[in-house]
């Protein structure tokens, strides 16, 4: 009777000893690798001026968070061309960096083929304030400012890399549409209001 009791045994500490092995493997798995729009900015040598930014607005959490968002990237050539340095942005508060930044995402998923064509369409940003997106033969655009590269994927989202620093509205509502892209409907305006019997 002895050996058999032995042997029954036997299975229950093979079982016992495989299941302390799984339990063990599971602690040391990596965290799982992920692709947010804040990694995709970190990762990229070409967005180290819109890294400092996001650092600066202490808003890589929330470019991490589950979303979706769209982001439109301005990346170190763009901020370059708006004339705006990581020394510019370290000179400015973390609430006007982080209004920047807000007024460059959308709080939905808009990947380049959703954007509608022909007209400005209006779309209202993490900022709360409004901006205009359209698509024609030369591209996506947003505020007059061209999309460079469109579509690059993020777990949370989608980027897209524009040529220039989109700037909040300020001031009156020329100052505005100027800063938004819509100069030529300004002049146009001009034009009209200017004009004998205008």
């Amino acid at each position: 009777m002895t050996p058999k009791k032995t042997i029954s045994k036997i299975p229950m500490l093979f079982l016992i000893g495989i299941a302390v092995l799984i339990s063990s493997c599971k602690k040391d798995d990596p965290a799982p690798v992920t692709n947010t729009i804040t990694d995709v900015v970190v990762g990229s040598s070409n967005f180290s001026t819109l890294e400092t930014a996001v650092l600066k607005a202490n808003l890589q959490t929330t470019l991490s968070g589950a979303g979706p968002f769209t982001v439109f990237a301005p990346d170190n050539a763009a901020f370059s061309a708006s004339g705006i340095t990581e020394a510019t942005l370290n000179s400015l508060s973390a609430t006007q960096v982080s209004n920047i930044l807000l007024y460059h995402t959308i709080g939905a998923k808009i990947l380049a083929a959703d954007v509608p064509a022909g007209p400005n369409a209006k779309v209202i940003t993490a900022s709360g304030d409004s901006v205009f997106v359209t698509k024609n033969a030369a591209g996506v655009f947003i505020n007059g400012t061209k999309v460079t590269t469109a579509d690059v994927a993020a777990d949370n989202g989608v980027i897209h890399v524009i040529g220039r620093v989109l700037m909040p509205p300020s001031g009156n509502i020329v100052e505005t549409a100027v800063s938004s892209g819509l100069d030529s409907l300004v002049k146009a305006v001009l034009r009209a209001t200017n004009a004998p019997g205008g």
